[in-house]
């Protein structure tokens, strides 16, 4: 019985995995339940209520500077905790599965202290794992499982190697997926996800102003991302300081899949200490082949050269030669689109990943047991 603990508050990443995750672990006879945040937008309640997956949301406030959250977190942690307590009381958990350091904190002292807890690391472990309130939620993990082998080897530096491991995380198979035709005859970049300075989006943009006119002219240059605040209006001026501001096509945010890749020939993903690279799998069940930031878990979920490509992290010039010889070699294209979607098809299975997640819990729930029996 297996409790997961967090997250939820908007539709990420992070909730599209977890959401893949439990379904996996339900279908494969695994009782799972999610205790969500309290404060979101519906979104994410509504999937979990549509994959049949049980859900409670709860108001327990994380740690945080912005006073607001932190007064409207403090004024609903009485009722929250118990709650908490309460749902986390009728589950009865075998396991709880955390997914958010500052989340958890608040909530240790309301879920179940006999039980094996676990951290579901899907972000680079960064400075909360070294502040003072870290050790007390640190020492309460049974173990960690994170995303990539990059991440583990991050949380192996914080934590030490004996309690961690790491899972990829997996997607399902779709056969109804497909790109659209491309009757244009210009090849159509993407970069896909979150507009944050660490994605690194100058980087795609600086390698568009170093391809000259014709090249342009045979190419389309696509952002798909949500199309507001500071960061873009520094990227739209950075656009039209470059020249390229009527190269670049802002499509905004795309709730759907096919909405999202049907439309696009290669991924570009500039990120720096991306933790997994879920936006690769995604694109690769499309047959799209990804040029990636050699950084991160990105070499983990590509074959390079195969099913898609690699530049050094920050280097627009050699991202721009990529794109020159991709834009000349459509063939090459057609070709790692298809390596990609047989090698995320067969390595990434959202079953056969499930089942390596709970083998893994399982294993550290035995290490735990065992512990306990020679103390």
């Amino acid at each position: 019985r297996i409790l997961f603990y967090g997250g939820g508050a908007y539709i990420g990443g992070m909730e599209r995995v977890l959401l893949t995750l439990m379904s996996g672990l339900q279908a494969q006879g695994h009782a799972v339940k999610m205790i969500c945040s309290g404060w979101n937008d519906g979104v994410f309640p509504g999937m979990l209520r549509e994959a049949g997956v049980p859900f409670a949301a709860v108001k327990l406030g994380r740690l945080t500077r912005v006073v607001p959250h932190l007064v409207d977190g403090l004024r609903n942690l009485p009722r929250a905790a118990m709650e908490l307590r309460r749902e986390a009381a009728e589950f009865a958990p075998d396991v709880v599965v955390h997914i958010d350091i500052r989340a958890s904190l608040s909530a240790l002292p309301f879920l179940p202290g006999g039980v094996c807890h676990i951290m579901h690391a899907h972000n680079m472990p960064g400075t909360d794992f070294e502040r003072p309130f870290a050790k007390y939620y640190l020492k309460h993990m049974d173990g960690f499982i994170g995303v990539s082998g990059f991440v583990a080897k991050r949380l192996v530096e914080k934590v030490g190697a004996d309690r961690v491991c790491f899972v990829h995380n997996g997607i399902e198979k779709d056969t109804r997926w497909a790109t659209a035709p491309n009757d244009t005859g210009r090849l159509r970049f993407g970069i896909v996800g979150q507009i944050l300075p660490s994605k690194r989006h100058m980087t795609y943009f600086d390698a568009i102003s170093r391809l000259d006119a014709e090249y342009r002219r045979r190419a389309e240059f696509i952002v798909v991302g949500r199309d507001d605040g500071a960061e873009v209006q520094h990227l739209r001026s950075e656009c039209k300081r470059l020249g390229i501001d009527h190269d670049v096509a802002w499509l905004g945010w795309k709730s759907g899949k096919t909405d999202i890749y049907g439309d696009l020939d290669v991924i570009v993903a500039p990120s720096l200490n991306d933790a997994f690279g879920m936006v690769v799998l995604e694109a690769a069940l499309f047959g799209i082949p990804s040029v990636l930031a050699n950084s991160g878990g990105f070499p983990e979920v590509v074959k390079p050269g195969e099913t898609g490509l690699l530049f050094e992290p920050d280097d627009a010039a050699g991202l721009a030669s990529i794109m020159r010889d991709l834009i000349d070699d459509r063939a090459k294209v057609t070709a790692m689109g298809a390596a990609a979607r047989k090698f995320v098809s067969e390595t990434f299975d959202a079953e056969t990943i499930c089942r390596r997640f709970a083998a893994e819990v399982q294993r550290i729930v035995s290490a735990k047991q065992l512990l306990q029996a020679r103390a």
